[in-house]
């Protein structure tokens, strides 16, 4: 989804439109779920690191729980239907 800011900024001030691109989930867009730590749960599906400003997105099937027997180890189990595209995209 891209949000867009009005023309005005064109039309009145000769600026540039503001196009920003937004990753809302698909379920239950109008909420976010942040989460800092070590947390497990069942509707969170992204991983943000902030050292490297890197954020992954995985589909809503894939599970994210803490290691039973190590709780600094993230258990992360995906799915891999057919047709599944995995991409890096960097900053």
């Amino acid at each position: 989804m891209d949000w867009e800011g009005t023309p005005e900024v064109e039309d009145g001030y000769g600026g540039k439109q503001t196009i920003d691109g937004s990753f809302l989930p698909r379920h239950n867009a109008e909420s976010m779920y942040f989460a800092l730590g070590q947390v497990s749960s069942l509707n969170l599906h992204s991983l943000f690191d902030r050292e490297t400003d890197t954020a992954i997105q995985f589909s809503d099937q894939t599970r994210m729980q803490r290691g039973r027997y190590n709780s600094d180890v993230l258990d992360v189990t995906i799915p891999v239907p057919m047709n599944t595209v995995v991409l890096l995209i960097p900053d």
